[in-house]
């Protein structure tokens, strides 16, 4: 037992399972506290998003401890690699750009979905290794960065949305990791990795997007939280607010991948 609490894979483990506990927990509080007595608002008797919000944390916390015990150079071998795992971002990117395009009716919304096209270009020539100078490839991932930076501008100033709505916060939140995650990865590929850091922006990443990736979506899609009585004359789409889903298909995208690393981590023999 000893051993195992000593493990940086136990706490890589444990930050697996307890982001995916905050997702399963998240969700279920959509679908059954969400809005029922106060638009945007979870319903104030139940604990459910007070739970996610914990298994969230707890995933951060096991992150950093996981970290500090890792050995550096292992983490810098299996943490940032140009391989399949930047698919799923690429994905999210895409589905994100696209959304954004046909919900659109401003011309930060318009810059936005064409920061998040490049994202996905990004992460597909990461993936696949297309072209051999890093520094090519880190100029475009910049994409990441200000698209990120640019939609957290957006929700901000967003009257539409109540500044502390769990939504916005959870959005707000994921954005900002996402745009450090996409820093330290950019500097990487720059020749400056920082392997202990990015791996605990790695875990954040995943623990704090599970609030703000396949929950959101499937308040959205499957649960009508944010549906209008009838189409939204501005863009055509049954949704209030739908830059949220925008930002949530992204989260998927980079959750997935974050999870991936995280895998990598826990079983670096298997994954090389």
């Amino acid at each position: 037992m000893k051993k195992h609490l000593c493990s940086p894979r136990f706490y890589f483990l444990c930050a697996l399972v307890s982001a995916l506990a905050a997702c399963v927990v998240q969700t279920i509080a959509y679908q059954s506290a969400y809005g029922k007595f106060l638009e945007n608002y979870f319903s104030a008797t139940s604990p459910l998003p007070k739970i996610a919000i914990a298994f969230s944390v707890l995933t951060c916390v096991f992150g950093i401890v996981a970290a500090l015990l890792s050995d550096r150079e292992q983490i810098s071998e299996q943490t940032f690699k140009g391989d399949l795992s930047s698919l799923p971002a690429a994905v999210g990117f895409l589905a994100g750009a696209v959304f954004l395009l046909f919900s659109g009716n401003t011309s930060l919304i318009y810059a936005i979905a064409g920061c998040f096209l490049l994202a996905a270009l990004y992460n597909v020539l990461l993936a696949f290794q297309l072209i051999e100078s890093p520094t090519v490839i880190a100029l475009i991932g910049f994409s990441n960065i200000i698209g990120c930076i640019l939609l957290i501008g957006h929700f901000y100033f967003d009257t539409s949305m109540e500044m502390n709505a769990p939504v916005k916060i959870s959005a707000l939140i994921a954005l900002l990791f996402t745009a450090l995650f996409y820093t330290y990865e950019v500097k990487a590929l720059l020749g400056t990795p920082h392997p202990r850091f990015i791996s605990i922006l790695t875990v954040c990443t995943a623990g704090i997007g599970a609030l703000a990736s396949i929950p959101l979506a499937f308040a959205y899609i499957f649960f009508h939280c944010f549906d209008y009585t009838m189409l939204n004359p501005a863009s055509g789409l049954p949704f209030r607010h739908p830059e949220y889903l925008a930002c949530s298909l992204v989260m998927i995208g980079v959750c997935i991948t974050a999870a991936w690393r995280i895998c990598r981590l826990i079983c670096p023999k298997e994954s090389q």
